[in-house]
């Protein structure tokens, strides 16, 4: 079984076709979606109710506040997720990427198929052209810098990387516990990757899934 707990804010490029995707997938396993904003002032709240009212997923909304100090907002929400989660395995989703129907199941099966495995994470791909300078500077850094360097780097390890790269990532409850909990992030600037450092510092492994998920955006300055 497995929850989703998906930071929001703000309203991302395609946000609407983006939410459509998220609920829309062919997970097989019971699944709950947890959709975490600060308040009742986000913005994009309105297309994430209309999304859960549409579909048949069991999703819901949940609010976390201003996140304290020396906590970014994104590991905030994801701590509010993780309290209200019922589920054995714990996915976090970046509310940019559009995921395919099969992408939950795939990176589960990363996970679950690998010994000694405690996360998983999805490589990301920039889709569609550039409308600006600033979104031809932040594909060639995605598609042309970190991606072929993740997959490099995991493909001489056995897939296994010393980092998480986090737009789709999923733990077992275990590795969470074993690493201090998402708490011992706080402080820290790049949530992820240093989740990754302290998974694979308790003796345990992150794995790279073999389906690229895309990240959508446009319009960036």
């Amino acid at each position: 079984s497995l929850t989703v707990i998906r930071p929001v804010r703000g309203v991302d490029a395609g946000a609407a076709d983006n939410l459509a995707a998220a609920l829309a997938t062919r997970y097989p396993g019971p699944l709950e979606q947890l959709f975490v904003v600060d308040d009742e002032t986000e913005p994009a709240l309105p297309l994430i109710r209309a999304a859960i009212a549409t579909s048949c997923a069991d999703a819901r909304v949940l609010l976390c506040g201003a996140p304290p100090a020396g906590v970014t907002g994104k590991l905030n929400a994801m701590v509010t997720g993780l309290r209200e989660a019922r589920h054995q395995l714990i996915a976090f989703a970046d509310s940019d990427i559009r995921p395919d129907p099969d992408a939950l199941t795939i990176l589960v099966a990363t996970l679950l198929r690998t010994a000694d495995a405690g996360a998983a994470f999805a490589p990301v791909l920039v889709q569609g052209p550039p409308e600006t300078v600033g979104d031809a500077g932040y594909g060639l850094m995605l598609n042309g810098l970190y991606g072929p360097a993740a997959a490099t780097c995991a493909a001489a390890n056995g897939g296994e990387l010393p980092f998480i790269m986090g737009q789709l990532m999923v733990f077992t409850r275990r590795t969470l516990s074993a690493i201090g909990g998402l708490e011992s992030a706080a402080g820290q600037l790049v949530d992820d990757m240093y989740l990754g450092a302290r998974v694979k510092a308790v003796g345990l492994r992150n794995v790279l899934a073999p389906r690229a998920v895309p990240v959508i955006q446009h319009g960036l300055s």
